[in-house]
């Protein structure tokens, strides 16, 4: 039993350009992906920045607005230890006291509010300036594979021109190789030189011969 005859060099560049082609297909394919991915991630952090952003600057507006009450607060405290004094020296004016205190016990509710307010949106500021840092890490890891896909994409590509060109020169030479062999043959078929000089199917006549008889 006869073992199977070795492929023949076309054969085999046809064999190995296909695989090949699909694994390039397939690392577009991911590169598309990646590339997809990355901008999701970017626009996702452009996003994030720009709302770390506004509030910010509403934190910067409440820290303003704490300011503004922290000042009123400080001159009704003045203005209360005042009435008091004047209370102990018998020039009493409880309408005013009270109207401090009231305004006194408002202002330290508004600041209270605010001061929470502060802190809930410094933590959520936190929180998101980590959750973007945690994105740009992403990113620069997306970024690094990408370009491992695309040098995998261009090597790859680089090796299949390399086989398509070694194919179409093994082609056109087994073409160019046909033809002189096909013209050899042309000629040797009507050379006439070469053509028997007789009928096909008709052997060489044989020297004639002469008997002479003898008397």
């Amino acid at each position: 039993m006869t073992g199977q005859e070795p492929r023949s060099e076309t054969e085999t560049l046809l064999l190995n350009l296909r695989p090949r082609q699909d694994r390039i297909f397939e690392q577009k394919r991911e590169l598309g992906e990646a590339r997809e991915s990355l901008q999701r991630s970017e626009e996702s952090v452009a996003d994030r920045d720009r709302r770390i952003e506004e509030l910010q600057r509403l934190m910067g507006g409440m820290e303003e607005e704490h300011r503004v009450l922290a000042g009123r607060m400080t001159e009704n405290e003045r203005q209360l230890e005042e009435m008091r004094a004047q209370n102990r020296a018998g020039k009493t004016d409880q309408h005013r006291v009270l109207q401090l205190e009231k305004e006194a016990e408002n202002l330290r509710e508004k600041i209270c509010h605010l001061n929470d307010m502060l802190k809930s949106q410094q933590r959520k500021v936190r929180q998101m300036i980590k959750q973007m840092q945690s994105s740009r890490t992403q990113i620069e890891e997306k970024d690094l594979l990408i370009q491992q896909l695309q040098e995998r994409v261009e090597h790859l590509e680089s090796e299949n021109r390399e086989m398509q060109d070694r194919l179409e020169y093994v082609t056109s030479h087994k073409v160019s190789s046909s033809a002189t062999s096909q013209q050899c043959n042309g000629r040797v078929a009507t050379d006439p030189q070469v053509i028997s000089r007789y009928p096909l199917g008709c052997r060489k006549p044989k020297a004639l011969v002469r008997v002479l008889e003898t008397s």
